[in-house]
């Protein structure tokens, strides 16, 4: 995909903090998108959401249950 694939668009990853939802986030990060990341462990989003905005995405994290 081109890094631009995602550009305009926002993505909500739940489980964003570490893993698979970890991945997804950067990858949707780094190809364009605006990113929440959303995970229960408050402090694992908001590293995760440092560590992609330090790559180049634009991120925000969000601690708590979505649903």
């Amino acid at each position: 995909m081109k890094e631009s694939t995602f550009k305009d668009q926002v993505a909500v990853v739940t489980g964003a903090g570490e893993g698979i939802g970890l991945e997804i986030a950067r990858r949707l990060a780094l190809q364009g998108a605006a990113v929440l990341l959303n995970d229960m462990n408050e402090e694992l989003a908001v590293k995760a959401a440092q560590d992609i905005s330090t790559a180049g995405g634009t991120c925000l994290a969000v601690g708590g249950r979505c649903c």
